[in-house]
């Protein structure tokens, strides 16, 4: 169950991904079961690598995340929920093989869901922060706090003598190096030119605002901002329209800030707020801004000039009856076609809203349509690609069956030959083991005759050397009694009854005495059971036919062997 990861394209993109060139790749099987390909890639982060994931495809993602100027990489394996257990198992051993080829991952995680994997879930894998760290807000950089040039007219006497052009030419940039130094320093101005620090000066740079100005009594002095309101039309009792001037409002200003080194900025309170210390020579003679200021200074009008007013005792002449009543009635007339016009506006406004709205509802009920129909192309894709995808498995079912049914059936057959000929090669060797059996039994029995014959022309021998004797053998073997478990070599005399054993030929008494006449029912070698003698060459067993067990012998030869088997199965009748 191995996977190929070979492709030249996984590589490349692997290498971009470790070299900060890529952000995340995406590896897919595609229509293989055992070959991933390189699906997509992208610089997008996270985000990106989520949206790019496919729907009910296992893939496999390798991301990278930065933390303090350094990479970490995460792998990533995607199996849907409505993957088989199959396909998920062979994922699982397949995962194992992109770790093996990604070597450069810190961790890896697994994920059945597309929200299973976001920022905080990869960085939390990878033991990081939950996100990037940012630029440290406490640094501030000095073109945040340079004020702006002021462009409020000031008046002229509240500048010391020699200061007026400069007023006019400066700004407030000028004042900004030395304020910016003392915020920098957390220095105020008084201990950096060497005064005692003013009480106004606060430690924690929440400086109060300025005092307000002493009242001046000079009003001509200050420069006055037209204004559409700064003149007034009156009507006597009378009805004369006598206009005359209202005296115009005080306008206050604020003046250039001067470069005099004493002046000290408190970035708390923004960018164009500053503040004076009290043994400042021009604390005294600022001025605060009047309540409409802005609003005159936005409307920029130009000035309106200032009629002169009528001498003493002269008045305008009176209007008649029929000329106010003219004037009231075209002043009525003027207010009817403005409500009118401004009732066809806003008909007509109404009216464009509501075809605004209707085109409006349109649209979005275009746009619903074209989602619908997006969406039930897309059904009937997502339809056609499940209906795909499950005929395929079912083929590839059906084939796997196909197969395994005809490896069974050939397996069958090969065991049912397998058995034949075994029971073939079996009955041969049967019947050779019968032949064989046949052959050396006959073997034997012609030995056994031989043998036999032998015995008694040795016994026939013997007997006739003998003469009569009472003693037909004697001599000298090794015997092992039924009730010893030790071979002996004894001396021996042999005749028709008994067989007597002496420890040696000059012994007069004997050892052991066998009885041999009437009471030996058989004479074997090893091959009668007696599997101790098969070591012993020249060896015999004399069995009894009562409860006694068996005598073993052996002699020194051949020869002697075959002369007292035959001599004893002479006397005990076996002949």
């Amino acid at each position: 169950m191995s996977v190929d990861v070979s492709a030249q394209d996984i590589a490349q993109a692997y290498e971009h991904v470790r070299a900060k060139q890529l952000d995340w790749l995406l590896l897919t099987y595609g229509q293989t079961r055992d070959k991933l390909s390189l699906l997509t890639s992208g610089t997008g982060g996270v985000d990106e690598l989520v949206k790019a994931l496919p729907d009910d495809d296992v893939s496999f993602a390798f991301c990278r995340e930065e933390e303090k100027d350094r990479s970490y990489f995460c792998l990533i394996s995607y199996v849907p929920e409505k993957t088989n257990a199959l396909v998920a198992a062979r994922a699982l051993v397949h995962s194992r093989a992109v770790a093996a080829n990604f070597k450069a991952h810190h961790a890896t995680m697994s994920a059945a869901k597309r929200e299973d994997i976001t920022t905080r879930s990869v960085r939390a894998k990878l033991r990081l922060d939950a996100q990037p760290r940012q630029r440290n807000l406490t640094q501030f950089d000095a073109s945040d706090f340079e004020p702006q040039p002021s462009r409020i007219p000031v008046r002229a006497d509240t500048l010391p003598n020699g200061l007026h052009a400069r007023a006019a030419t400066e700004t407030p940039r000028s004042v900004s190096d030395s304020t910016l130094h003392h915020a920098r320093t957390g220095t105020t101005p008084s201990a950096a030119s060497g005064r005692p620090e003013s009480p106004s000066v606060r430690k924690d740079d929440a400086l109060p605002p300025p005092p307000p100005p002493p009242k001046d009594p000079d009003r001509d002095s200050w420069v006055p901002i037209s204004s559409p309101t700064s003149m007034h039309h009156h009507t006597d009792s009378y009805g004369n329209g006598n206009a005359y001037p209202e005296p115009p409002s005080p306008t206050t200003t604020i003046p250039t800030i001067p470069d005099d080194g004493h002046s000290y900025y408190n970035p708390t309170l923004g960018r164009s707020s500053f503040a004076y210390s009290e043994n400042s020579q021009y604390s005294q003679s600022t001025s605060t801004l009047h309540t409409d200021f802005a609003r005159r200074q936005q409307q920029r009008l130009p000035p309106i000039p200032v009629p002169t007013p009528l001498p003493r005792g002269v008045s305008l002449p009176r209007k008649s009856l029929e000329e106010r009543q003219r004037e009231i009635e075209s002043k009525r007339e003027r207010e009817r076609r403005e409500m009118e016009e401004l009732q066809r506006r806003e008909r007509e406004e109404q009216e464009r809203r509501r075809r605004d709205r209707l085109e409006q509802q349109k649209r979005e009920e275009e746009e619903e349509e074209s989602r619908r129909r997006k969406e039930e192309q897309e059904r009937r894709r997502w339809v056609a690609e499940r209906q795909r995808k499950a005929e395929a498995r079912r083929l590839e079912e059906e084939r796997k069956a196909r197969e395994e049914e005809e490896r069974k059936a050939a397996d069958m057959q090969r065991r049912v030959e397998e058995a034949r000929r075994a029971k073939l090669r079996r009955e041969a060797e049967e019947r050779a083991a019968a032949e064989e059996r046949r052959w050396r039994e006959k073997e034997r029995e012609d030995e056994e005759r031989a043998k036999i014959e032998r015995l008694k022309n040795i016994a026939v021998q013997f007997v006739a050397e003998a003469g009569g004797q009472e003693v037909a053998l004697s001599g000298e073997c090794t015997v092992q009694t039924s009730w010893s478990t030790t071979w002996r070599r004894r001396y021996f005399e042999l005749n028709n009854e008994t067989m007597t054993f002496y420890k040696h030929e000059a012994d007069p008494q004997p050892l052991d005495v066998m009885r041999i006449k009437g009471r030996v029912r058989k004479i074997g070698t090893w091959k009668d059971g007696h599997d101790e003698l098969q070591a012993i060459p020249h060896s015999f067993a004399v069995e009894f036919k009562d409860d006694e067990g068996p005598w073993f012998f052996y002699t020194d030869s051949e020869e002697a062997k075959d002369v007292l088997v035959g001599l004893i199965s002479k006397a005990c009748g076996l002949l």
